[in-house]
């Protein structure tokens, strides 16, 4: 018997895929081209990626010192000062939207003359971050569009990519559908995808990799070798798009973990190690490959002093993560995870961040009916959502372990030395760690699952009307 359509409507992806790519297209929309932070730097290397210069060139400055970028056109390099954001103007909270010029008189998008432009924070990234976008170019090309219109295609094919991999992912979870429906649908997870960035194939492939391990670990038959290439193909990518979000892969050891499945279990554990360590042989690869333009945009720090006094003194660089993430807080590193646009000049109202924080707790305590419950063997049509106890504990540990090493990437190459903090780490970098906790714990407790469901959906169109009105507000 079918069920009827309004159930069938209510299912966590399909109110995530519409209401996702209605505020996205308003982001998009409303946000001038690069305005989004280090939009213009992503914008760069993707062009160098596009016409076909895959390793970042490496320069010596006037100064003396090194730097790192490529071979950019001048019409490019145009239309971001046209829009204000090389001259910092997005830096200041007081200035709004009315900067921005028109610049349609700068024609098509020529790809000549060009000249050298220094992105150093953008350098290192590998062509997968920026898979969604690449093509923006290419069709800019053929059909003579301006700079700023490739931009603009490149931010919609970008939420595209989010958009399909955040409905695959909630159909592919067994468990915390709803949690990963929310986490979606978060300002920051909005605006990070309509950006253009590397931040929309992190989003992506995070959620179809946690996604899929997920499935692999709790299906009714141990997972064939198909199943394993495709989690090394997308541990990889995201491996390639941002090297801290490798410990991710870690997760495959859930595999191994369940009990019930006929066969040895030696040989699902082998399986798992090998496709871990596949996953994470083309990062490293194209780390050695760009290892000469890992060059900090913070002219005091040293890559090579910080990682001796990280590795010569670990208890003071967790006594450094402990005062970053406990105790020197700002008020800023969480409450970003939830939203903070524009150069981090539009932080989420506390309000908002109280509904949305919310509705990430709500979510999180409301199974999809679609749930099994995950208790030894799969019993379907069982009630709840409950994974197996080692593999929460499994992915509570990744989540913390991928924290600490992204906070390591960012006090290693761009804090001072011996910094007591980690400087410049944002709570948008934490998504991925927040993805897992949430799910680690999702499950159906309560009693009145329908009415929880829709006062959900009402908490996160709230969040999402929140993001937006506060995004006008700083614009205009």
């Amino acid at each position: 018997m079918r069920r009827p359509r309004r159930v069938r409507m209510l299912r966590p992806e399909w109110v995530f895929l519409p209401l996702f790519l209605l505020v996205g297209a308003f982001y998009v929309a409303i946000v001038p081209v690069g305005w989004n932070s280090d939009e213009p730097a992503h914008l760069f290397r993707a062009e160098e990626i596009a016409t076909g210069q895959i390793l970042p060139e490496v320069r010596t400055g006037n100064d003396g010192r090194p730097s790192a970028g490529g071979e950019v056109p001048d019409e490019l390099v145009e239309t971001l000062s046209l829009t204000g954001v090389l001259k910092g103007v997005v830096l200041d909270p007081t200035v709004t939207a009315a900067v921005v010029q028109d610049d349609s008189a700068l024609g098509s998008a020529s790809y000549s003359p060009v000249g050298y432009v220094d992105f150093r924070n953008t350098a290192i990234y590998s062509p997968v971050a920026y898979l969604p976008q690449i093509p923006a170019f290419w069709i800019g090309q053929v059909l003579g569009l301006s700079f700023s219109a490739v931009a603009i295609l490149g931010r919609i094919l970008g939420l595209l990519a989010v958009a399909a991999a955040g409905f695959f992912a909630i159909r592919l979870t067994p468990a915390g559908k709803w949690a990963v429906a929310t986490l979606g649908l978060l300002p920051a997870t909005v605006s990070q995808s309509a950006a253009f960035g590397a931040d929309a194939a992190v989003l992506a492939l995070a959620l179809l990799t946690v996604a899929w391990v997920l499935r692999m670990a709790t299906g009714p038959r141990p997972p064939t070798v198909r199943h394993w290439v495709v989690f090394v193909v997308l541990a990889a990518g995201l491996a390639l798009t941002k090297i801290p979000y490798a410990g991710l892969a870690v997760l495959a050891l859930a595999v191994p973990m369940r009990r019930g499945w006929p066969g040895p279990v030696s040989r699902r554990w082998v399986a798992a190690v090998v496709a871990v360590v596949a996953s994470l042989v083309p990062a490293l690869l194209w780390s050695v490959a760009t290892s000469s333009a890992n060059i900090s945009l913070n002219p005091a720090a040293d890559l090579r002093a910080q990682v001796s006094y990280v590795l010569g003194d670990p208890v003071a660089f967790l006594a450094v993560l402990y005062r970053t993430f406990f105790t020197e807080l700002d008020g800023n590193l969480y409450s970003s995870m939830f939203g903070n646009q524009i150069w981090l000049t539009a932080p989420l109202p506390t309000a908002w961040v109280l509904v949305a924080a919310a509705a990430l707790t709500l979510s999180v305590v409301t199974a999809d009916p679609r749930e099994l419950r995950l208790r030894g063997p799969v019993r379907a049509g069982a009630s709840g959502s409950l994974l197996p106890v080692p593999t929460r504990v499994l992915m509570g540990l990744v989540a913390v372990g991928v924290a600490a090493v992204v906070a390591a990437a960012v006090y290693v190459g761009f804090s001072d030395p011996r910094a007591v903090v980690v400087w410049g780490l944002q709570g948008r970098y934490l998504l991925p760690s927040l993805l897992l906790l949430m799910l680690s714990v999702a499950g159906n407790r309560l009693r009145r699952p329908v009415f929880a469901r829709g006062l959900l959906l009402a908490s996160v169109v709230l969040v999402s009307l929140g993001g937006m009105i506060t995004l006008y507000l700083r614009l205009y």
